[in-house]
């Protein structure tokens, strides 16, 4: 040390500051630096102060390393440290000094130009859960999660904006990070819900199906999945459901509780899975479904319009010819089969009138109309329709005849 004389009472002070062993506290370690400012006096004790290694004994305990990180910063000089050696002191932080730490140098306005990404680096490396949690930015948090997907939770991505989530989820390398982030059980923010249900649909869709059927979709999903509702209707919505109970669940959250046909967009797609869907609803809900389909798939007049007929009216027709028809079945039924007058209480004869005005823009054949359900005498009325009542002659006298 230069002029060891004049320096005498500092060094003293600060050995009597050490008296307990502990670190040395930061204002002792600035007025070493402020009374010692060139860089090459007192180089020992300063690398001691911050804790870098020297070829004597050390002379005192470091500072901590967010106080040597402040030294640094105030005195404008991380140009001539040694970045290898401030690397060994981080690795002996725990969890809680990394996110201070870090929050630090990753702050604006510091002067720490030449630590700054090293820093960052050590603490991707380093990072875990209490880290990435306690990390002060989103930008900060989302270079830890962009670099370790692996750390990804509905904590660490509970109040990441829309657009960052969508970049998460596109360098999201594992099924269970897409799962956490598309998971509908964690409050999220209505912008990021639709960036989510924009980005992976078809994945966001299934984990939404999954809460709500548990009840435990979080309110934050229910008015970004409803506004979502046309392009979720672009997608195959019945490939994620296993029943109907699936089927009524994405329905409700979609809006579409009056128009289940709607979910599987053709007689086609619904003919092909009906059979396959589990019936875990009451029975009227069931039937409530099949008047849905029998209806859009007669205003469909399609060829695969008689497949979907075929696989749901058998039961339907059972049901109506053993009883009344109850629930919302018999009020889509009457809103949308032909009238015949006073006899539109015939929901059976309404059906056939339906089924013949079908016929006669479609192909349909017996064994068709026969594992619909129909007998004989019901296939002849598809093919002919109702035969017309001869006029009775009524003469000017009719009260005569």
């Amino acid at each position: 040390m230069k002029n060891p004389r004049d320096r005498f009472q500092l060094l003293v002070e600060t050995f009597l500051v050490l008296g307990r062993g502990q670190a040395l506290p930061m204002a002792a370690a600035v007025k070493v630096f402020d009374e010692v400012p060139e860089e090459t006096d007192g180089a020992i004790l300063k690398n001691d102060i911050l804790g870098f290694d020297t070829n004597s004994l050390s002379i005192c305990p470091p500072v901590s390393f967010l106080d040597m990180l402040r030294l640094l910063d105030m005195k404008g000089s991380d140009s001539a440290v040694d970045v290898s050696e401030i690397e060994q002191r981080f690795g002996r932080l725990s969890a809680a000094e990394v996110a201070e730490v870090v929050n630090f140098a990753a702050a604006d306005g510091n002067r720490l130009d030449r630590l700054r990404d090293p820093i960052v680096g050590w603490t991707v490396a380093r990072a875990d859960g209490e880290i990435v949690n306690s990390v002060a930015t989103t930008p900060l948090r989302m270079r830890i999660l962009i670099a370790r997907p692996d750390l990804i939770t509905a904590r660490a991505v509970a109040d990441l904006p829309g657009p960052d989530l969508s970049r998460l989820f596109a360098v999201s390398r594992t099924s269970e990070a897409m799962a956490t982030m598309t998971s509908p059980c964690a409050a999220t923010s209505a912008r990021g819900a639709v960036e989510i249900l924009k980005r992976a649909p078809e994945f966001a869709i299934r984990s939404v199906i999954d809460a709500a059927r548990e009840g435990e979709l979080h309110q934050s999903w229910r008015r970004p999945v409803a506004n979502s509702r046309n392009a979720l209707l672009d997608l195959d919505l019945l490939q994620h459901a296993a029943g109907l109970a699936d089927v009524l669940t994405i329905a409700r959250l979609s809006n579409l509780e009056h128009s289940i046909f709607t979910l599987g967009r053709s007689s086609e797609n619904w003919s092909t899975r009906w059979n396959s869907l589990q019936r875990d609803v009451p029975e009227q809900g069931v039937l409530d479904i099949k008047s849905d389909l029998l209806v859009h798939a007669l205003e469909e007049a399609s060829q695969a319009s008689w497949n979907l007929i075929g696989a749901i009216l058998p039961e339907l027709l059972a049901t109506i010819n053993a009883g009344p028809l109850g629930g919302n079945a018999r009020q889509t039924l009457d809103r949308s089969l032909p009238s015949i007058g006073y006899d539109n209480w015939d929901l059976n004869r309404r059906i056939l009138l339906a089924l013949h005005a079908l016929q006669k823009r479609t192909i349909v054949n017996r064994p068709m109309l026969s594992s619909a359900g129909l007998v004989d005498i019901e296939a002849d009325f598809v093919f002919t329709g109702p035969r017309e009542e001869p006029k009775r002659r009524t003469g000017f006298f009719w009260w005569l005849d």
